[in-house]
């Protein structure tokens, strides 16, 4: 894509972009690289997938809403559909980084709009329907609500690590 003489579309050149701003470096092994090495040993596929994560959540990122995610958090979204790409990649037939790029990319915009499908547009399920607790019945006391220590939930730790490691590769 970069250097390649082939005109980009607006989301190769931002794939693109991204990595080369996560760490690209010469000595690193490029994505059509990572691809071959995956066929032949599943571990690669981690490290293909591992490139893409940041670039997946900033996409999710951009159609999650505050209100979606409280239902259906990014980081949720994007282990969705690393999931499904690693179910699916040995029916994967490209081997090059626009190809990869192309096909991931369609899995991540199917789950993000299957999230906003089922948690914003079924009438049954519908975030619009939602109140919180301490609206439903002002009478009552939610004391309970707060948290009884000021603990990390699982959720928060792998949300701090992921930053740690967004944070890591821009250095």
């Amino acid at each position: 894509v970069f250097g390649s003489g082939v005109p980009c579309q607006p989301v190769d050149l931002a794939l693109a972009c991204w990595l080369r701003v996560i760490g690209m470096a010469e000595s690193e092994v490029g994505v059509d690289a990572l691809i071959a090495q995956a066929r032949a040993d599943g571990s690669a596929l981690g490290r293909l997938f591992e490139r893409y994560r940041p670039f997946l959540m900033a996409l999710a990122r951009q159609r999650v809403g505050p209100r979606l995610a409280v239902r259906n958090d990014a980081s949720d979204i994007v282990q969705e559909t690393l999931a499904e790409a690693h179910r699916g990649f040995p029916r994967f037939r490209g081997c090059s980084e626009p190809e990869f790029s192309a096909w991931i990319k369609r899995i991540h915009d199917h789950n993000l709009a299957e999230a906003v499908r089922k948690h914003v547009h079924v009438a049954k399920q519908s975030i619009e329907k939602e109140r919180a607790v301490a609206e439903a019945d002002s009478s009552a006391s939610f004391c309970w609500q707060e948290p009884a220590a000021s603990q990390s939930t699982p959720s928060q730790k792998l949300i701090k690590g992921e930053k740690a490691l967004r944070l890591a590769a821009l250095l």
